[in-house]
């Protein structure tokens, strides 16, 4: 009897342990190339500007001040990386969320996880109102990845990414906010 309400014990206290909350690597088919993914962030001509912004559930908006914006190539690699991450939000041409929860409690991570892929970027910081702008940036199709969150209680609100097209060194101001 005393072996049996032991391993019931056990048993409960085992079934309310937290294990880690870690996902297995996601196996990319897509490989980096580092040299492609440099040439293309090379120095242009082109300007990205936009602004970044969250509408909490009360009506208050809160903006991406003080956030880094990161500019990647929109590679095969980066590709397939961010469609992980966000869904296939590539071909909607919206802007994607993910949650500031998920990603702070389940980070994604990948194999192959090159370190040349993140050198292959560009970044700057969203002003205090939210907006950004990011400079000499080649022709070509990239991808736009920011963060606007808060804290009441915990962190709410995530990370927002886009693709933009610079076409003669233009692009479209963008608007990152969910619709």
């Amino acid at each position: 009897m005393r072996i049996l309400i032991a391993l019931s014990v056990t048993a409960a206290l085992l079934g309310c342990a937290q294990l880690p909350n870690k996902r297995p690597p996601v196996n990319l088919m897509s490989t980096f190339d580092e040299a492609q993914a440099r040439e293309l962030i090379k120095a242009g001509t082109g300007i990205v500007s936009g602004t970044a912004f969250l509408r909490q559930n009360g009506g208050g908006v809160v903006t991406c001040a003080g956030s880094k914006v990161t500019i990647l190539p929109a590679t095969k690699y980066s590709s397939e990386r961010l469609s992980v991450i966000y869904g296939d939000f590539l071909s909607t041409g919206k802007t994607s969320f993910a949650s500031a929860f998920s990603l702070k409690h389940q980070p994604q991570q990948f194999d192959p996880d090159p370190p040349g892929y993140y050198a292959a970027t560009k970044s700057t910081t969203c002003d205090a109102q939210g907006n950004f702008l990011l400079e000499d940036i080649q022709d070509g199709d990239y991808f736009v990845v920011t963060n606007v969150t808060w804290t009441v209680r915990s962190i709410q609100g995530g990370t927002l990414a886009t693709k933009v097209t610079i076409k003669n060194s233009r692009s479209p101001k963008l608007i990152m906010t969910i619709n």
